[in-house]
Formats: structure tokens, sequence, C-alpha cells
């Protein structure tokens, strides 16, 4: 990750030149064949787009032989110039070099509203300033990480949750997501914790939090925005979090495109390419992978090959036979959500797990009366915000999310029906319905629990002829399940990787394959495959084959609850899309009787290690609350709160987002990070 060469404004030290200083890399070759070295040069494209927020686009050279070539890089895809040859037409290559040197920043890339800042320890913001004038050598490292980079955004004729327009500063202080911003031709979504600027004269912990979203959305897709507006002011609202202003991203007062503004309408001629890039697992054949949210989730399956889960290299390559495609207008768009809370993996107890998923599920279904389907539920996009009823939990990113009664698919659309692939039925996935036997489904008993026992069975009604799939909200209440069912599998306990695995190779194996095998391997129709074989699972093949793959927190009354679920939804299923809302009641039920039983709130007294876990919890959320909750006089005696300065933690701590009316309603950050590793703390890198 060396380019050749690199043009940059600052910090041109031999040695020394940092990724956020880079504005155009350049890759040499001696073959004349100057793909390798395109395939080099759009890796460091990639790691520069993470590391620059303020970059909206880039260009690059390629220098192969005698012939360079130029490559520009947006989030519709990648343009390349033909060749020039240096010595047959220096003339061009002389324009080429002299056009870079003379362009404004602007039109190199730069997004001219994002401007750099730094506070000092007594909280004043330094002057803001474009981040190509600062030079990185001369900053503490301290300040070097991407993640603690402050900035300051300017956002012109945002939509306020009242429906008018305003323009706001926000001071961007802790990112908490940036790694999408390496992926080209996607939405390239960027999340930062953030101030206004009009509380910057406030002490640090009496400022209002709120979160900042940044992103490429294809044009045919509507503003998420638009859809909390349509939210504003419908009684009821539970569970859902709420918006405080979005808009698009103007330059020069037009809209931020890549297609108008950016490329400035030129036409692409030639055959295109297509990226793509074989990852080999052990002891299997290639598998091409092209998908932003199969990378969702930590691995925590991977240490033995047999899983499929580990990837011993990759390879980048284009595909020499590429489809014809037409690049996608996509539009800067931002989004600011308010208010505090922190992720679901992060409980602390059984109980708040089984609270936070009632009120989330009530969430789904409030959006549903609202005729809106969220359609993208992951155990991202649940934040639990210790707030009372209804918003225990709060359903965060509408961005999957349609209005169902009148939505046409997008044609060429990669999210049309796509949510997080680890959590989506099968029917979603394949368009086929779950077909079930119908001896099994008489056969299938209850799971031997008297303690959580629940006579409630759907409404008989009408038996029907099977119907196209559509996605529907038996699919996401179905996504509430695999949601469960993973972190029974994957987690240790309450904000816990999972450590505990069965003794015996065949044991152990038998569990971490159907883990990855169910969420973590990288070919979709194999997980859909899984997915289909355990919805139809009977009861007792049900218990043998996945709650015996639980760690040993969820082995008890969790293990009584997905049980339960299964069953429903096997029942729902089998009806033949004659699907009654009813099936929420019944989620909504088993989720209470579990929640307030004996068993549940006395669970992790059970055991030293679930209580030592529990405990680590809740000091890390003190400090959240102590360093960036807006002021909670209540709260703050109940924690003993003192003057005092605790540092920044990295990426490990609480999610920040979206504030409803009611001030004691909590919402999250609207968008996922995309790790490697569940707590990677993504730190600047050098050249």
């Amino acid at each position: 990750m060396k380019p050749d060469v690199v043009a940059t404004f600052r910090g041109a030290r031999p040695g020394r030149v940092w990724w956020r200083s880079v504005y155009i890399p350049l890759e040499v070759k001696r073959p004349e064949n100057p793909d390798p070295a395109a395939l080099q040069l759009l890796r460091y494209v990639r790691q520069a787009l993470r590391e620059q927020p303020d970059c909206r686009f880039m260009y690059g050279l390629v220098f192969s032989k005698v012939n360079l070539t130029v490559w520009h890089v947006d989030r519709s895809g990648s343009l390349a110039s033909t060749s020039i040859n240096v010595h047959e037409d220096p003339k061009k290559f002389i324009h080429v070099i002299l056009g870079f040197l003379i362009m404004e920043p602007v039109d190199i890339g730069w997004d001219p509203s994002m401007k750099m800042c730094f506070e000092d320890e007594d909280g004043n913001l330094s002057e803001p300033m474009e981040s190509y004038l600062i030079d990185q050598n001369d900053r503490p490292d301290t300040e070097r990480s991407a993640f603690k980079t402050q900035w300051v955004v300017t956002m012109d004729r945002m939509i306020t949750s009242e429906g008018e327009l305003e323009t706001v500063q926000f001071v961007l202080c802790r990112a908490l997501s940036l790694a999408r911003g390496e992926v080209i031709r996607v939405r390239a979504t960027r999340v930062w914790r953030a101030w206004k600027m009009s509380d910057m004269l406030k002490p640090r912990q009496q400022r209002a939090i709120y979160v900042y979203e940044d992103t490429w959305r294809d044009e045919r897709r509507g503003l998420e925005g638009d859809l909390y507006l349509k939210l504003q002011g419908h009684p009821g609202q539970r569970g859902v979090a709420s918006m405080y202003c979005y808009g698009v991203v103007r330059i020069k007062t037009r809209v931020d495109d890549t297609l108008g503004l950016i490329r400035q309408s030129l036409q692409h001629n030639g055959r295109p390419l297509d990226l793509g890039s074989r990852q080999r697992r052990q002891g299997t054949s290639f598998d091409i992978m092209d998908s932003e949210e199969i990378n969702s989730l930590p691995m925590t399956s991977g240490s033995l090959p047999e899983t499929g889960a580990v990837y011993e290299w990759a390879h980048d390559f284009f595909y020499k036979e590429a489809t014809e495609h037409v690049p996608r207008n996509r539009i800067h768009s931002r989004l600011i959500m308010s208010s505090t809370g922190w992720r679901l993996l992060e409980f602390v107890s059984l109980q708040e797990l089984s609270e936070g998923m009632q009120d989330a599920i009530a969430g789904h279904r409030w959006l549903y009366e609202q005729g809106l389907l969220h359609r993208d539920i992951s155990f991202n996009n649940i934040l639990l915000t210790g707030r009372p009823a209804p918003n225990r939990a709060i359903l965060i990113d509408l961005d999957h999310a349609i209005e169902y009664k009148n939505y046409q698919s997008i044609p060429d659309d990669e999210r049309s029906v796509q949510g997080t692939l680890a959590f989506m039925s099968f029917e979603v996935i394949t368009g086929n319905q779950y077909d079930f036997d119908q001896d099994d489904l008489d056969a299938d008993s209850d799971d031997g629990d008297s303690d959580f026992d629940d006579h409630d069975s759907p409404d008989e009604g009408e038996q029907l002829e099977p119907t196209p799939i559509g996605h529907d909200f038996i699919h996401d209440l179905e996504s509430f399940f695999w949601v469960l069912v993973w972190i029974s599998m994957s987690r240790e306990g309450p904000g816990a990787r999972r450590t505990t695995w069965p003794i015996g190779p065949k044991a152990n194996l038998a569990v971490r394959l159907m883990l990855s095998q169910s969420f973590e391997i990288r070919d979709v129709m194999s997980i859909a495959d899984r997915k289909n074989a355990v919805i139809t699972y009977g009861a007792r093949l049900f218990k043998d084959q996945v709650i015996r793959a639980f760690a040993p927190y969820f082995e008890g009354p969790m293990a009584t609850v997905i049980q339960r679920l299964h069953r429903y939804l096997r029942q729902a299923y089998s009806r033949r899309r004659k699907i009654s809302t009813a099936v929420y009641d019944q989620f909504d039920r088993v989720l209470m009787k579990v929640e307030r039983h004996s068993r549940t709130k006395n669970w992790n007294a059970t055991n030293p290690a679930f209580m030592k876990m529990a405990s680590d919890i809740e000091k890390r959320r003190e400090e959240d609350v102590l360093i960036w909750e807006s002021p909670d006089p209540v709260r703050f005696r109940e924690l003993g709160a003192k003057k005092r300065r605790i540092s920044d933690r990295d990426e490990d701590g609480s999610v920040l987002a979206e504030e409803d009316d009611d001030p004691d309603s909590r919402a999250s950050s609207p968008s996922p990070k995309k790790t490697t590793g569940e707590d990677m703390v993504l730190k600047t890198s050098q050249l």
C-alpha cells in the first residue's frame, strides 16, 4: 500500500506522507498492459477515500512503460482515459500534469463544506481550515486518528423535522463509521457524532448530541429524511428514531451529484470493465463476491477452516467478459439525527435484551401501521436506550424502508430487495415460499418448558393458494428472530464475543458450522438454503440442531423464547400467505413473559462470569453518560457525577443518534459500521 508517486499539498516530507494529504496517486509499471497497475491504483484510491471524509471523488494516474492513463473515481464508478504515449504526444502529457497543478481543490475532489478543526483542553475550537492546508506531521499523535479528527460542516437549505429550510453548522466530534467510504460505486455511508456549532460555547457535557450521516444515494431512490418527515406528528409513535434535519449537498449552489456536477455530463464509451475480487476459502474453490452487506458481521466461527468463513488471500481482477453497465447518478445527501443509545449487542441482562426486542418489534409494527416497511432488521439497527417503555429500544435506519402499498421495484437497484444478508428470510433472498411437510407441522410439539407456556395459536382463517413473494412484515419479523439466534450463537454474554465452545472436535465443529453457514459464509444461496432448513425444522430437530449451538448464557430463558418464535413463524408461513398481523401479538406476549419471569431477572446472578460481563457494560455506559449525554440532573446525581475529564473512548463505546420528541426517548446511529473485527479502531495510516 505504497504508491510510486503521490501529489500532495502538504506533508511531503520524505517517508512521511499521510493518506489524508494525497490527492493524486500514481502507479508505475514496466509492462505495457496497464491492468495490473490500474488494480493497484484503485486500491490506493480506496484507502485515500476512507481516510479523506472531505473527498468527493479522486483522480489517479497509471504510467505503464511509455503510456499514461488518467483515472477518475467517484461513487458511480471509475472512468479511464485512452492511453497517452508520452513520446508521441508530449503536449497532451504536459496538459495533464499542468491541469492537475492549476485546478482548484474543489475541482480535484475536495468538499468545500467540510473543514478540519481542533478543540483544546478548555473546549475552545480552532479556526476551521481546509484539510489540505494542514500538515498532519505537525499534529500530536493523539489527533491523527481518523476517528478522532474533528470537522466543521456547513449545511445549506436543510429540511428540518418541521419541514422548514435552514442553514446549519455542525462540529463532527467523533467518527462512528468510516470504512464504507472506501467502497466504490455504492452509497459510501459514513457516520459521526456531532455538536451544533451554536452549542460550542456551552461546556462539553451540556452540548446536545446529534448523529451525522453522509451518503451518496441513487437518484432513483428517495431521501431517507422524506420518510422521517412523513412520520412527524403521527400519534402513538414508539420504538422508532426521529430526525433533526436532512437534505442534499450543494457545491456553489449546484446539487453535488456524480454525473452532472462531478463528471460534467461526460459520456463514457468503450468496453466497460467490472472489477471483481476472488477470495479463496481454505479447502474450497473460488467464490465471486460483490456485496457491501455480506461483510457486516464480525466473524466468530472462523478459526476452523471447515466453516468456510476464513479466507487465505484475496485477488482483485478485471472481468474480461464485462456486461454492459450504465452508470447511475448518485446524489450527495446528509441526514442528521439526535439523542443517545447503545448497540443491541451491549445489553446488560437477558431482561434488557427481551425488553429491547419487545419495543423494537412494537416500533416495527407502528411503522407498518403508518404504511412503511423497514426491510433491514439487524443488530446494528436496533438500539437500547436505557429509557422506559415503549422506547426501551428503537429502530433506526430507514434507508431500505418503503411505502409498501404503492412501492415499485427499481430495475438494476442493488438495494431494492436487500437488507443485511445474514438476517434475511429465505423467501426474500430467493423469491420462493417455504414448503412445509404437513405431517411434521401436525407433530410440532411444545418445547417442554411450562414456565413460559403459551397456548395461543394463530387465527385459523381461510387457506389461500400460493402467491408471488414480496417483502412483507412477516419477513422482517423473521429477521428479528434471526438476530436473536445469531446473538445466542455468537456472543458469550453482555458485550462479549463468544469464547466458550463445546468440548470435543466433533461437537465444536458442528456448532461452528451452524453459525458460519447460517450467517457468515459469503455464498448467498448457501445462506438461503440454511435459512430454509432451519425454519422448516420441526421442534425437536430445531432444538437438537440450533438450540444446542447456543452459548451457555443463552441456554436458559432465551432458548425458550427463540423456540417459541420459531414455532410462531412456522405456523404463520404454513398458512400459505394468509398471514395475520396477530403474529406481532404472539411475539410480544412471549417476550413480555420472559422479561417478567424471575429466571430472567436473576439470570446474571447464576454465574460470576455473567455478572462480570454485565458489570463491565454498566461501567462503559456510566462513562458514556458522563461524557456525551446532554445534561440530566437526576441521572448525574444517581451516577455520583463529579467534575472530571474522561478521555475519549475508542470504537467499542456507545453509538449515538437521533432524539424523539419526548426528551426521555432515545435513538442511535442511522448506519452500521463495517469492520473486519467487531471492536476494530481505524487508525490513520502512513504511506
